[in-house]
């Protein structure tokens, strides 16, 4: 172990250290959506003389009390003549100013090419297309004996997209995707129109008494996301303070390539009058039903709902589209400017055919039948410089949940969060996405998080979070508890050179084994160090040295070097990772890096080394293209992934291609 770190840091030249932002594990959520948010942003800097409450949460940098701090201010004292003014602000300090300068501005930016986009109706807009593909023989692909390739379609994954948005006003996008393995089909009457996944929207803004007209596919994100969850949510990581609270940020257009957690049909949302505005939603669309049966007076079951997206084998087909989900909705909030907010949700969700899951012991609390409501309940409000919020919902089988939680800054250097979650075995959600540590309800948790500002910038933050589990869960028999701390040390050293440093300690009951349902504590813990030096405008070198450690004897670590080149009509970036861990059940979670708004959440285990190059270019004008190629070689296997995915030797290839066009 210590020759590997030893030749690690000789390769690299220098000491590898991380900062959680490249800390991820298998819970955390697309980026996809977050990237486009910032590059559209980048595009339309939000104005902070005349944006709302939703323009700036759609920052992602500041917190709720942050929020209504500068809209106060605002009001108060009126519009800001500088950015830099925002330093008068308790709550925000210079670090998290510097964070958001790119993306706001003081007044529109006028000139003759902003005119022309105008007049075209042309704001934010561009088209994608995206082709990629893993170049290794993989077994599904190929036939056997007499027997034809299972995957009926090419190995080549293909994307197209065509979007275009004016904050405040529209935004339209039509996409379609094929995965790899799936066919290109024109079959109206199976709703199959070439590619196997397409997805529309058309959102006005400000028309009339409405705030939003959406026609298409979108999400809702109302309250707590204790019925309704949408957008980017955070799950925990180092961003202790914000992670387990929730905007309300109503209807949200749809434009991401996962082909579920949507919903496709109409939503409204009025604009506030004395105070209150009423949002209502209507979605209709086929699912994937997965192993439809017949009972013996033919009254048909969906035994579960597939969300892979997959329809690359006979099997997956015959699942396509199989069962329809009509969902209604309503919300009614009143909103006392940035002091009070309370909001009332009712949800309605009827399926064609009874869901009825296979009963196991762990999922008897689960969905079933045809028809589901939801009721929900919640509220926020600031008390000097303390966020209050809260959300209770119950479900139609009378399962209840509850959050309530805090966000308070102290002082300008302390800031901490306080979480209370409740969630009943018994409540069911469809659409929910609220802050937990399971998927599944069936917890019970305190989270508390701290972020501390002092001596020369330097940063702490932190976590700890307590929970149980009052049923049994996956891998636990009965009911089973556990913890999870982080600590985060941010030093300053300079503008140029980044430093951070983490360590993770995660510890839950789960049973021995399938034969003997006992419950033992399962202690992991991590320690992860990163660091990022701008040498010049030019050359950048990020690095990651990642260790892992378990009391079921398991240990492993993983290093991963990226060098990026930048020219103005170019960029380049090289990354070589190194890992050795254990199993699978430790892997070691990185978001690498990938073209724009494609993101790849690799899974390191076992032993090897993985190195890809991205090269972008610009030759003119709005035309952006990109290549990537990736290798990965393990030195304990012959054989990569298994079933069709199975790749008999122990080298991985893989490669991308996208070419955009911005208008």
């Amino acid at each position: 172990m210590k020759s590997k770190i030893l030749l690690l840091a000789l390769l690299s030249g220098q000491i590898l250290i991380a900062q959680d932002e490249l800390l991820v594990n298998e819970d955390n959520p697309s980026i996809e959506i977050r990237q486009e948010l910032n590059e559209s942003i980048k595009q339309d800097p939000i104005n902070l003389n005349t944006c709302h409450e939703a323009e700036l949460a759609a920052l992602g940098h500041l917190s709720a009390q942050q929020i209504n701090e500068i809209l106060l201010h605002r009001e108060t004292f009126g519009g800001f003549l500088s950015i830099y003014e925002l330093q008068v602000i308790p709550s925000l300090d210079l670090t998290t100013i510097n964070k958001i300068k790119h993306f706001i501005t003081l007044k529109p930016k006028v000139s003759l090419k902003s005119i022309r986009k105008q007049l075209l109706g042309l704001d934010y807009g561009y088209v994608l297309m995206r082709l990629g593909r893993t170049i290794s023989k993989q077994l599904g692909y190929h036939a056997s004996g007499d027997e034809p390739p299972y995957y009926n379609g090419d190995p080549y994954k293909w994307y197209f997209k065509v979007r275009n948005s004016k904050r405040g006003q529209y935004s339209y996008a039509l996409q379609m995707e094929k995965d790899a393995g799936e066919l290109w089909t024109w079959n109206p009457s199976k709703r199959q129109f070439g590619a196997d996944y397409i997805s529309f929207h058309m959102m006005l803004e400000q028309i009339g008494m409405f705030d939003k007209i959406l026609v298409g596919d979108y999400q809702i994100q109302t309250g707590q996301s204790l019925l309704t969850g949408g957008g980017f949510l955070t799950r925990k990581s180092n961003e202790t303070i914000k992670s387990p609270y929730r905007l309300n940020q109503g209807i949200i257009p749809y434009s991401s390539s996962i082909e579920s957690g949507f919903m496709r049909g109409v939503a409204l949302q009025t604009k506030p009058k004395f105070g209150f505005s009423l949002l209502g939603y209507y979605s209709n669309q086929n699912l994937d039903g997965r192993n439809i049966q017949k009972t013996d007076n033919q009254t048909i079951n969906t035994l579960s709902i597939s969300e892979s997206g997959f329809h690359r084998s006979i099997s997956e087909l015959n699942n396509r589209k199989t069962t329809n989900q009509q969902i209604l909705g309503s919300q009614l909030i009143y909103k006392n400017y940035t002091k009070l907010m309370v909001g009332l949700q009712y949800q309605f969700v009827k399926y064609q055919f009874p869901i009825q899951p296979k009963p196991t012991l762990t999922n008897q609390f689960h969905f079933n039948g045809r028809h589901y409501h939801g009721f929900g309940l919640f509220a926020q409000t600031y008390l000097k410089n303390m966020l209050l919020y809260g959300e209770m919902a119950i479900s139609g089988n009378l399962g209840k949940a509850a959050v309530l939680g805090c966000i308070n800054s102290l002082s300008r250097q302390l800031d901490i969060s306080l979480h209370f979650r409740y969630y009943e075995p018994q409540f069911q959600t469809i659409l929910g996405q609220g802050f937990r540590e399971n998927y599944t309800s069936n917890e019970q948790g305190m989270y508390w998080g701290m972020h501390y500002r002092f001596w020369k910038k330097w940063r702490l933050s932190g976590y700890i979070d307590v929970f149980r589990f009052p049923w049994s869960k996956f891998q636990s028999t009965g009911p089973s508890a556990g913890q999870e701390y982080l600590i985060t040390l941010t030093p300053y050293v300079s503008r140029s050179i980044q430093f951070s440093m983490n360590y993770r300690n995660e510890a839950k009951e789960r049973d021995q084994s399938e034969i003997i349902p006992v419950p033992q504590t399962e202690t992991k813990e991590s320690m992860n160090l990163l660091t990022k030096i701008q040498i010049n405008d030019h050359l950048k070198f990020e690095n990651r040295l990642a260790f892992h450690k378990s009391n079921q004897m398991a240990e492993g670590f993983g290093a991963i070097q990226n060098i990026i080149f930048e020219q103005p009509k170019w960029r380049l970036v090289g990354s070589c990772a190194i890992f050795d861990i254990v199993n699978t059940q430790h892997a070691l979670y990185h978001f690498e890096k990938e073209v724009l708004w494609s993101y790849a959440l690799n899974s390191y285990s076992g032993k090897g080394i993985k190195y890809y190059a991205i090269l972008k270019l610009k030759p003119m004008g709005g035309l952006n293209i990109w290549l990537r190629y990736a290798i990965t070689n393990y030195f304990d296997r012959t054989e990569i992934s298994s079933g069709n995915d199975q790749i008999n030797s122990n080298q991985k290839h893989s490669a991308n291609f996208q070419v955009m066009y911005r208008f």
